[in-house]
């Protein structure tokens, strides 16, 4: 049984801010600790086309309106806050509104 499955609920078309277990690198050449945008909930295996045995049981997909993208792995987010707009400015968060 999936994450989703399980009851995961992150409301679909919310801002969230996603904090993550570690420092993570984006394009930009930014290195960031959270994310903040509205991100889609998905298997593993609609990004990658298979299901690593031993992995997570759900991804983030963060894209914001500029077209960058982000992928998080359900294990690696710490912590999940509902926000409201321009609530949260921080150099080591990714905004991807």
């Amino acid at each position: 049984m999936s994450s989703t499955e399980k009851g995961l609920k992150i409301p679909e078309g919310k801002l969230v801010l996603i904090t993550t277990d570690d420092w993570f690198s984006h394009k930009d050449g930014g290195q960031y600790k959270g994310v903040i945008g509205k991100p889609e909930v998905i298997k593993p295996e609609d990004l990658i086309g298979f299901h690593p045995k031993g992995s997570t049981d759900w991804m983030l997909h963060f894209k914001s309106y500029r077209g960058d993208e982000l992928f998080v792995a359900g294990c690696r987010v710490h912590y999940v806050a509902i926000v409201d707009k321009g609530q949260v400015a921080h150099k080591d968060v990714l905004d991807l509104r």
